[in-house]
């Protein structure tokens, strides 16, 4: 069992802790690099040949995914170190959760892991609080005025800092027989207060998440009354397709007729303008993508013009756009299919625990940019989805239950 006392938890807090005070004097990201320290220091490598051939291949589509960013990167503008530092990014986002599965005693790691996640909200209601009662902290709350010195792209709103709560929900799901009472009620808080903050924030997001792990989990359900074998391919393919579906919106609404509603919301109005934008500048250099691009220069002044309101982001909030714009189709293909092996290896029976932390993965990827806390959340439901699914030794089938990471806190 793992506690509120348990010194790996402990250490993630930590872990957390050091990442956002140097994130916030220096603009150093070390979030990923700390996680790979805490897998070398408490993981062993695992000896099942089947686990290591599956790493290998996994390692060799990451290897091309960072070998084609480096080279289409140097092809179409980037300076060779940023083309290195961007592909670089890539590689530590699938690296950490592909390593896991090799991990035999993966215990005290996960521990680590949801620590982190702990933090995360553990900041956020700080910041949260601090406001609350008056405190600056250089976040602002939805309508105030960011003022004219605020960059668009940094407008350092309080929802951007919600630890997302399909993400604390899934953790609970996962680890509930792991979590002590202790644990388990501080959990259970944790998500009730991010999806307060997240509906009184207007955070789309989680809503989102919930609704498409409900039609994933029945799709599962319905599937595995044909071929449970089939469950496996659908995860992926759902996993791959759902960040496919903004990349519709614009033919959508046209075709829908409805540009009115769409320009009422300054939300969907922007976003649909990105989407536009972005796909006409992967069509226009589909192989190797176009570079290093200043994609708030490239949409926001027309944006501002045709609808009024001010232009806020400097990405497309899509990862194949993120990487199609700037690495061209073939790298978003190389991530489709490895994030499509992640989900077939994730998903190995119909737990909801499991399909809502996909859901929310691929969410991410589909609407948010890959970047501060969305990487990190995703991170960490790969890591956790993919320790379940690679447990070692397996439980003891005592009740046709499932594996479970609770299970590690019970031996």
């Amino acid at each position: 069992m793992i506690g509120l006392g348990d010194p790996d938890l402990g250490l993630g807090v930590l872990f957390y802790a050091v990442a956002m005070v140097t994130e916030r004097v220096a603009p150093v990201k070390i979030t990923d690099f700390l996680i790979l320290i805490a897998m070398f220091v408490y993981g062993r490598p695992s000896a099942s040949l089947s686990i290591r051939r599956s790493v290998g291949w996994d390692l060799a589509i990451l290897f091309l995914l960072v070998s084609w960013c480096i080279l289409a990167g140097s092809l179409s503008g980037f300076e060779v170190s940023s083309a290195l530092k961007t592909a670089f990014r890539f590689l530590l986002l699938f690296l950490l959760p592909i390593l896991i599965c090799l991990l035999v005693n993966k215990q005290n790691f996960v521990n680590v892991m949801v620590g982190m996640l702990l933090g995360s909200w553990c900041y956020f209601a700080g910041v949260f609080s601090m406001e609350l009662i008056g405190i600056d902290t250089g976040y602002v709350f939805p309508g105030e005025d960011l003022g004219a010195s605020i960059d668009p792209s940094n407008t350092n709103l309080i929802k951007w800092v919600i630890t997302p709560p399909v993400v604390l929900l899934a953790v609970l799901l996962i680890c509930w027989e792991g979590f002590d009472a202790g644990l388990r009620r501080l959990w259970i808080f944790a998500t009730a207060t991010s999806m307060i903050a997240s509906v009184f924030l207007e955070s789309r997001t989680s809503v989102a998440v919930l609704l498409l792990s409900i039609g994933f989990f029945v799709a599962c359900r319905l599937i595995s009354s044909i071929d449970s074998r089939l469950i496996p391919v659908l995860a992926a393919a759902v996993c791959v397709g759902i960040p496919v579906l903004p990349l519709f919106g614009p033919a959508v609404v046209d075709w829908l007729g409805d540009e009115a509603a769409v320009a009422a919301s300054p939300s969907n109005a922007e976003r649909l303008y990105m989407i536009s934008v972005a796909l006409d500048w992967i069509g226009q250099r589909p192989i190797f993508g176009n570079g290093w691009l200043d994609f708030h220069a490239l949409y926001g002044p027309n944006f501002e013009l045709m609808f009024g309101y001010q232009a806020v982001v400097d990405n497309p909030h899509n990862i194949y756009l993120d990487l199609g714009l700037s690495f061209g189709i073939p790298a978003a293909v190389l991530f489709a299919v490895l994030v499509g092996r992640l989900a077939s290896h994730a998903v190995k029976t119909i737990d909801f625990d499991v399909i809502l932390a996909l859901s929310a993965i691929t969410t991410f990827y589909a609407i948010l940019p890959l970047a501060k806390e969305a990487r990190l959340m995703t991170t960490v439901l790969w890591m956790l989805v993919l320790a379940q699914a690679t447990a070692d030794p397996p439980v003891v089938q005592q009740t046709p239950r499932r594996r479970s990471l609770g299970n590690f806190w019970r031996r």
